[in-house]
């Protein structure tokens, strides 16, 4: 079980891609390698995705290293995020 916090980016998340991350896996894990710490970014991504925390991590670094997703994704994440209740504090 995650903590509070860490449950409520996952709620926000399943708010936000109810049918799961699909295609927007990477713009997802860039967001959110840009507010949470490595360990966080796996446990959440863990639970809404079902990918094993340590890839999950593993994928958030290459994607914010090496395949950043486009400008325009990420941005349409970020703002279907911030509609289900994702704040930047």
């Amino acid at each position: 079980m995650l903590d509070e916090p860490l449950q409520a980016v996952v709620d926000i998340l399943r708010a936000a891609f109810p049918a799961g991350a699909g295609a927007d896996y990477e713009p997802i894990a860039a967001v959110l390698y840009d507010e949470l710490s490595e360990e966080n970014l796996g446990l959440v991504m863990e639970e809404f995705t079902g990918v094993d925390q340590h890839l999950a991590i593993r994928d958030a670094v290459e994607v914010t290293t090496r395949k950043r997703p486009s400008p325009a994704d990420v941005a349409r994440v970020r703002a279907l995020l911030e509609a289900n209740g994702w704040t930047d504090d």
